[in-house]
């Protein structure tokens, strides 16, 4: 029941704190793709609160990808090539 009420309060704190469920599963499969022992980069995360460092991350490099594929795109001969996802 302690661990229970604990989880809950950490849940709550972190939804205030700006935290959404596609933010968590963000973090959820990193950890699975980054750690050895499942949980234990989302647990240190979450516990010291750089969770949101660890999604700047993602989306900077989903932004240099995307913008890497654009630029592939473009020096194809068609400059709009990539821009709307064809």
């Amino acid at each position: 029941m302690p661990r229970g009420i604990e989880i809950r309060e950490k849940a709550e704190a972190l939804t205030a704190a700006g935290m959404t469920v596609e933010d968590f599963d963000l973090l959820v499969a990193a950890d699975a793709a980054k750690a050895e022992k499942p949980g234990a980069l989302l647990a240190t995360w979450l516990d010291d609160d750089t969770w949101r460092d660890e999604l700047g991350e993602h989306h900077r490099k989903r932004k240099e990808a995307a913008a890497a594929q654009r630029t592939a795109a473009s020096s194809s001969g068609d400059p709009l090539a990539g821009v709307y996802g064809a």
